[in-house]
């Protein structure tokens, strides 16, 4: 049976459990589950606590060795060997059908990218039973759908609410530590992690679009927790905008595949990156300010790739 591996990623939180436990129920569908907990804890609070669950399920704690959510996926994704992969985050639900995705997944050799919703922490919300729908890329190009001006459709982003293969994960270990050449794009990706969700999806979506077929559900099958200290709300909307063009471009410097989402597409991209930046300099909430110099860096590949 193939093995489907969750990435739990945690640090200065103690009520993990009932994340923990929504991981747990998979195994009513596949049996083939293991989690590798990436501990960010100073203590050993969790090394304790987990004792009551290892008869249940393949369960494993990695302390954490250096600071930094891209750090912890890094350091996680060490472990992974073969078969297909999710993330977890320690405030955050799976819907009790995932299990299915994943059964679905591992028998068909296919990725799975589902949807997911923000919902007050302490509320119970709701899943229902998720359908699979295979997509041809005549019906509906995804990757195209990321780069228009408005999508029409709602897209998903988080790697919580989909099932990846681990041949993917390694590409996008690769990229992310050795395609990023400028200062901004490493700060905003690699040191405050906004957009490498973005790009796992990315390189997904090109992996499957060879196959020229993708597998979706339009259920929801995670819950977001929302809170105070959410990064979305930390780091404001220009900050986000801004990091989530910049993981977009990234994709687009190493694409190879011809006619892939259309160069008017990446042109509309590259112009929409001009105006995001504007906003972004304009802000008072951006992280650091950069040199003209670091702007025409950014923009540079990509312009050379239309023109």
């Amino acid at each position: 049976m193939v093995k489907f591996t969750i990435l739990f990623i945690t640090k200065n939180r103690t009520d993990i459990f009932k994340s923990l436990n929504s991981c747990l129920k998979i195994k009513k569908y596949h049996k083939n589950l293991q989690i590798i907990i990436l501990d960010g804890n100073k203590n050993n609070y969790l090394s304790h606590k987990i004792k009551y669950f290892k008869g249940k399920v393949d369960i494993k704690i990695i302390k954490q060795k250096k600071n930094g959510f891209m750090n912890a996926c890094f350091e996680a994704i060490k472990h992974l060997d073969k078969g297909f992969f999710t993330f977890m985050y320690d405030d955050d639900i799976l819907s009790p059908y995932f299990g299915k995705l994943v059964n679905y997944s591992c028998k068909k050799n296919k990725q799975i990218y589902g949807y997911g919703i923000i919902h007050p922490k302490k509320k119970l919300f709701k899943f229902k039973q998720p359908r699979i729908k295979s997509i041809s890329k005549k019906d509906i190009n995804f990757l195209a759908e990321y780069f228009k001006i408005k999508s029409t459709k709602v897209l998903p982003n988080s790697p919580i609410t989909s099932i990846f293969n681990v041949k993917i994960v390694k590409k996008w270990n690769y990229v992310l530590k050795n395609k990023i050449k400028d200062e901004i794009s490493e700060h905003l990706m690699i040191k405050k992690n906004i957009g490498p969700d973005l790009l796992l999806y990315l390189l997904s979506l090109e992996y499957d679009y060879k196959l020229n077929n993708t597998i979706v559900t339009q259920n929801v099958v995670a819950k977001f927790s929302s809170h105070s200290d959410s990064m979305s709300i930390q780091y404001g909307s220009s900050n986000l905008r801004f990091g989530y063009w910049v993981a977009k471009k990234i994709f687009l410097d190493i694409v190879k595949i011809k006619n892939l989402i259309g160069r008017h597409l990446i042109l509309i991209h590259l112009i929409k990156g001009f105006f995001i930046s504007l906003f972004f300099n304009l802000n008072n909430k951006q992280f650091k300010k950069y040199k003209l110099k670091n702007y025409l860096s950014i923009f540079y590949d990509l312009s050379i790739k239309i023109f």
